[in-house]
């Protein structure tokens, strides 16, 4: 008999950790002794069949690739093979090759294939690694140790494309505080383009993310166009989504010089203050409106 240490795990770390006990029985391993330690001998068990499969198309690239390739995969998708093709650029090894990208592409579209399906219409071109939670680990673990990947994985996705990645990252967020640090950079660095959908992630995922997009829009600045759309955007009443409120008013009032407009959005910065316990500066907002 054995327990797992840390923090209650979720019932399919549970179930997997059985299954490791068996296995690892077996070959003669130690046993599973952390929820991540479950996940990571997950990893090496799924790393084998892809050292496998690798090698059957003669890829010719190391392990550490191979699990980068994976994890973009996991955390963006891609709806084409051209699209995963262009995806793999962003990994520094395939950047030269798009002969090579092509192979990786189709290496990740024959290990997981794609998921269609009836209600949603056609799926992902690269399918999904399942449980969630494994392909989560994966994401966290390989691109904390290359950040820098972020910037570029995130640079010019489409809304959809984008609102998946984050939901990846604020999911995983919420048992791996390393997601955090993923979700900042890419807000950080994409703030006006990746505000819209991770709205809708802090209302449906995460809320931490709306404190986070706060910090964003006050680190870099957001052209007055975009301050409009999500300012448009921001449902009220709303938890998550206060702080970005608050923060996108308060810059649009800053730029606003006529009369009839600074009132109406000092109106709106006002309620907003006060959905977030700032009474003071909510009063002084609706004084000065």
């Amino acid at each position: 008999r054995w327990v797992l240490e840390g923090p209650e795990p979720v019932v399919l770390v549970v179930h997997a950790a059985a299954l490791l006990a068996v296995l690892d029985h077996e070959g003669g391993g130690s046993q599973a002794r952390s929820s991540a330690e479950v996940l990571d001998r997950l990893l090496q068990h799924e790393a084998r069949y892809w050292a496998h499969s690798a090698a059957a198309q003669g890829l010719g690239l190391d392990m550490a690739v191979l699990r980068r390739a994976v994890a973009v995969g996991c955390l963006v998708g891609a709806g084409s093979e051209a699209a995963a093709a262009g995806l793999m650029a962003c990994i520094p090894d395939l950047i030269d090759s798009g002969e090579r990208r092509g192979k990786v592409a189709r290496w990740l579209h024959d290990l997981y294939p794609e998921n269609r399906s009836r209600d949603t219409g056609p799926g992902e071109w690269i399918g999904p690694l399942r449980p969630d939670l494994v392909a989560e680990h994966l994401v966290v673990s390989e691109l904390s140790g290359h950040q820098d990947l972020i910037p570029r994985l995130f640079a010019g996705l489409e809304e959809d494309r984008a609102a998946r990645a984050l939901t990846v990252l604020a999911r995983a967020a919420l048992t791996q505080p390393a997601a955090l640090g993923l979700l900042q950079e890419a807000l950080t660095t994409h703030a006006e383009q990746l505000t819209v959908p991770a709205m809708s992630v802090a209302v449906e995922t995460n809320p931490a993310v709306g404190e986070l997009l706060s910090e964003a829009l006050n680190a870099r600045p957001v052209s007055a166009q975009a301050l409009e759309r999500i300012a448009a955007a921001a449902p009220y009443p709303s938890f998550a989504l206060a702080p970005v409120a608050a923060t996108v008013l308060a810059q649009l009032v800053g730029q606003t010089t006529e009369a009839g407009p600074r009132a109406s959005r000092l109106v709106l910065l006002s309620n907003r203050l006060s959905e977030l316990g700032r009474r003071e500066e909510a009063l002084a907002a609706i004084e000065e409106a």
